[in-house]
């Protein structure tokens, strides 16, 4: 099984170098081989990079997409920085593309994060990306994933093709169910629906960093595309990660994480026979949780 993660980093907030020791320790024990994060903080001046310090930690290849550049407080200080997108994955990486997304009064600068993994058996594509956050914005985001899912690198050959991210909508949403029939050719298979589990919370009151939220939410997300006269990839196991104080009391992020395992498909395979998966140590996957 592939292992891949997804997780809004909150920028610079709150206690920012405990929060990147929060998240770096929660995304260790989960050994995934794709992550996808969010709100990546990026101040060269200030020696602050989300992205390169996980990576580092996480010992992941990783591209960086800067975005959303302007002034914003990191603990006491004010910093000139970027807030971006971020994949990580445990294999070198190919080739990417940075697709601009339709536009939001006072919600611009959006792109998302594509990139082909060299994966042993065969490319992997994944995506990321964080969609505009207003809640009557449903008809723009329904746009900005029109825009991520017509890229040309979905196109190119891959064993899996996986799309992950805050996607700021609800998983009944009428952009989000749009997915489901099929956008530019391709159709998306929520992680949830295949695990035939509730989607649950990412954004939730019960983590202090979110208040005065009223409500939890489940924001984030992830999907694997798929050709409709092809079999839909299958999901392994799926839940909610980084939902709770490290042994310090630090809550790593405003959002929780999702985490998924997945099997690509045999290079050919219409009928959903899942490939084995060789990690890096030359190694069989054979399983989701260690």
């Amino acid at each position: 099984m592939l292992r891949i993660v997804t997780l809004n980093t909150w920028k610079g907030g709150g206690d920012y170098p405990a929060r990147l020791e929060a998240m770096g320790a929660g995304l260790a024990r989960l050994d995934s081989d794709v992550v996808a994060l969010q709100e990546c903080l990026l101040a060269p001046a200030a020696g602050l990079d989300t992205a390169a310090a996980l990576a580092a930690r996480l010992g992941l290849h990783h591209a960086l997409l800067p975005m959303r550049r302007k002034v914003r407080r990191v603990g006491e200080r004010r910093l000139d920085c970027w807030s971006g997108l971020a994949l990580l994955s445990r294999w070198p990486i190919l080739e990417r593309s940075d697709p601009t997304l339709p536009p939001l009064a006072g919600d611009d600068g959006r792109r998302a994060l594509l990139a082909r993994l060299d994966c042993p058996g065969g490319p992997i594509t994944a995506a990321c990306l964080h969609l505009s956050w207003p809640p009557g914005a449903g008809g723009t985001r329904r746009k900005q994933l029109e825009a991520v899912l017509a890229a040309p690198l979905w196109s190119a050959p891959a064993r899996l093709r996986l799309l992950a991210g805050d996607f700021n909508a609800a998983p009944d949403s009428p952009e989000l169910r749009a997915l489901g029939s099929g956008v530019h050719g391709w159709r998306a298979r929520s992680c949830w629906d295949a695990a035939k589990a509730p989607p649950a919370a990412t954004f939730d009151p019960a983590n202090p960093l979110t208040a005065p939220l009223e409500r939890p939410a489940a924001l984030d997300h992830i999907y694997a595309l798929y050709r409709p006269e092809a079999a839909a990839p299958e999901f392994g196991a799926v839940r909610v990660v980084l939902d709770h104080p490290d042994p310090r009391g630090t809550w790593p992020s405003d959002h929780f994480g999702v985490f998924a395992g997945i099997a690509p498909r045999e290079p050919g395979d219409k009928q959903g026979n899942p490939g084995a998966l060789s990690s890096t140590h030359g190694t069989t996957r054979s399983g989701v949780d260690r």
